[in-house]
């Protein structure tokens, strides 16, 4: 999916997605490179999952329908991920989904998709076995949807701001969450806001001090936060 000259592969599916590895020298199987998301591979374990070239960039991309849901697709790349770039789902037909293969049907230079519903099951009780096939015909308007455009002019993050919480996690015998802050917030004259969310996203905390402290570290008094987990933001 890279195009590094190495084949690449996947399956064990788990809540956190279909493991996917890397071909290489020296590959890891007890870790996989990333999981893809979501974990869709048809109605029996892996009929549904299959690759091909479908905008014709020169990386092998792949897809994976789920059982009655509908279908995603990854696109290779040169940093490939494993975040879905596209997603069809299911207009309505039982089984869609059950099965899927792949390959330029017509011959234009872009492979396609082609997915089956195998069985209709009403009436009760057997059906009317009918089976539908839908192609989805490849094409270079699929692009990465999963990166974001790259800015020359914009430092690094890390010339910008660096964070240190401390300790982390937080217990009950600590009393105070320091926050060490380095980067250009912390230019002597610039005020220094902080800010805790719990996890849903509510503002617990907050406190702006007009001028960097010095050493750029600030303490927050933590014995009025119940355990869960928190977000800090620095501004």
């Amino acid at each position: 999916m890279n195009a590094d000259g190495y084949d690449d592969f996947m399956g064990y599916i788990t809540d956190e997605g279909m493991h996917a590895w890397l071909g290489g020298t020296n590959i890891n199987y007890a870790v996989p490179d990333f999981d893809m998301d979501p974990p869709w591979y048809g109605g029996e374990f892996q009929q549904s999952l299959e690759h091909g070239d479908f905008n014709n960039d020169g990386y092998e991309d792949a897809v994976g329908a789920s059982f009655g849901s509908g279908f995603a697709v990854w696109l290779g790349k040169q940093n490939v991920n494993g975040t879905s770039d596209l997603i069809k789902y299911n207009s309505g037909y039982e089984n869609f989904g059950y099965s899927l293969v792949t390959g330029d049907f017509n011959a234009d230079g872009y492979d396609d998709v082609a997915i089956a519903a195998s069985h209709e099951y009403a009436p009760q009780p057997s059906g009317n076995f009918h089976g539908y096939v839908w192609v989805y015909g490849g094409n270079a308007q699929l692009a990465d949807t999963t990166v974001t455009n790259d800015d020359p002019m914009l430092p690094g993050i890390g010339d910008q701001l660096s964070i240190r919480l401390s300790p982390n996690p937080i217990t009950r015998a600590n009393q105070a969450l320091s926050v060490n802050i380095k980067g250009s917030v912390t230019n002597g004259s610039e005020a220094v806001s902080i800010e805790i969310f719990n996890i849903k996203g509510q503002s617990v905390y907050r406190e702006t001090h007009e001028h960097y402290s010095g050493a750029g570290k600030y303490m927050v008094n933590t014995p009025s936060l119940s355990t869960g987990i928190y977000l800090c933001k620095v501004m």
